[in-house]
């Protein structure tokens, strides 16, 4: 079985099996299965340090293992928790939406199809399918009304058939009450004869058989379908694996590039990606009201537009560390590493701001402007590189992920180092030379013109 299987994982310590759903669980939360040949497996691993590979190693592995267990159609294989990642619904999500449902799932099939051939795409599906056998009641009305029979009586008694009803209740001394339900057999539910035969009560007191007012086929349909905005959506969702998610996404556009859709039907691409972008821009104005902040403080502090402009010199700086550390650790530009952009902004100019304010108090004393600066850079040397360094060991643990689940936030420590230690090395030279280019440019400025005769 497929418990059996993953519990000879070296790093599983348990398998819970969940087949069926609580009420409200899959609209609400996407838990449980719904039907009877799907189930749910919550699996859990023995603690990080315990194990050398990661969660994502294991979870390509399990992929790989549930394609050969013979009986598995669909596995779909995700990290579940109370993590930023978990909470969307796939990395990629193609969200088709519509009025008809028979169209668009005939659209999700197609689309499904073109997503197989890009490459890097796993557990590929669909968010729900007309595959459930339904019987669909069409009430004959004006038959119904001449009998005197309302579509809601009509839909009370077939449910009664179908799904039984409380009709009393069996007594019992010492314990609670047990309710006797009533339906039709087995047989006769799944009889489609034997359903057109329920018998109804018209307003005359007559016993009237259901196929006098209501014509019953079987039908194709879902048990679930999704809206969004007044139309019916399906979502055809997958999962990336051995390439970045951006470049997948790439592929993804280029797949459906070309694809035709009827008048009224709209194919759109969500998931972790769309939700990145989204949350990027927003991100990037923070950045930019936070270094206008910044700005504005130094401006207040120092009484000059012209030295703040020399202080967030360091700010541009930054981004040279935070590349390389990144492109040395293996990662990518995520969320947690635009979080540790933004605090590198009110971070990076501190060394700016001791440097520049040195040569100042110095200048106003009535020092050179290039004796200034090197006593500037000899003094402030010393506590610029401590506070870095204190800075860059606070953060270590963090970027080397000592402790668990420190794999979601090891991006902000990794931008915080490399952010600090190039800005830091950089600011000792690029600051103080940008202040003495301007403070040069002012003097020459300032310096009157010779008179020609």
């Amino acid at each position: 079985t497929v418990e059996d299987a993953l519990l000879e994982e070296p790093s599983v310590t348990g398998v819970s099996t969940q087949v069926g759903y609580e009420p409200g669980g899959h609209y609400l939360g996407a838990r449980g299965a719904l039907d009877v040949n799907q189930a749910e497996l919550a699996v859990s691993l023995t603690p990080r340090t315990a194990r050398e590979e990661t969660m994502w190693a294991v979870m390509d592995r399990t992929r790989a293992l549930l394609r050969e267990i013979p009986g598995v159609t669909v596995a779909v294989v995700k990290e579940k928790g109370g993590t930023a990642r978990s909470t969307t619904a796939a990395p990629i999500d193609v969200r088709l939406s519509g009025p008809d449902a028979g169209l668009l799932d005939a659209l999700g099939d197609e689309v499904y199809a073109r997503l197989q051939a890009v490459p890097g795409i796993a557990n590929l599906y669909k968010s729900w399918a007309l595959d459930t056998p339904q019987i669909d009641v069409a009430l004959r009305r004006e038959r119904a009304a001449e009998l005197g029979l309302t579509g809601k009586a009509v839909a009370a008694a077939v449910y009664r058939a179908l799904e039984g009803e409380a009709v009393t209740a069996y007594r019992q001394a010492d314990r609670r009450d047990l309710d006797v339900w009533l339906r039709y057999a087995q047989a006769d539910r799944d009889d489609l004869t034997a359903l057109q035969d329920v018998h109804l009560r018209g307003a005359n007191g007559a016993s009237v058989p259901l196929r006098e007012v209501a014509e019953l086929n079987v039908r194709l349909g879902t048990r679930v379908v999704t809206r969004e905005n007044f139309q019916k959506t399906q979502d055809v969702l997958g999962f990336h694996y051995g390439r970045p998610l951006s470049d997948v996404v790439a592929d993804v556009r280029a797949a459906l590039e070309g694809m035709e859709t009827p008048a009224g039907y709209r194919i759109e691409l969500g998931g972790e990606q769309s939700d990145f972008q989204e949350a990027r821009g927003r991100m990037l104005r923070a950045l930019a009201m936070g270094i206008f902040a910044v700005y504005l403080v130094l401006v207040a502090q120092f009484r000059s537009f012209k030295h703040p402009l020399t202080i967030m010199v360091a700010v541009p700086l930054q981004f040279i560390g935070v590349a390389a550390a990144l492109l040395i650790a293996g990662k990518y530009l995520s969320m947690p590493a635009l979080l540790g952009i933004i605090l590198l902004t009110g971070t990076v100019v501190n060394n700016s701001i001791v440097l520049i304010d040195y040569i100042l108090a110095r200048r106003d004393q009535g020092m050179a402007l290039h004796q200034a600066i090197r006593e500037s850079v000899s003094v402030r040397y010393r506590p610029i590189m401590m506070t870095a360094f204190s800075d860059i060991a606070g953060m270590l643990p963090l970027a080397l992920e000592m402790a668990v689940g420190a794999e979601r936030f090891s991006p902000i420590a990794t931008v915080v180092i490399g952010g600090i230690l190039a800005a830091t090395l950089l600011t000792l030279i690029v600051v103080p030379t940008v202040f003495m280019l301007l403070e040069q440019a002012r003097v020459a400025a300032e310096k009157p013109l010779p008179l020609r005769t």
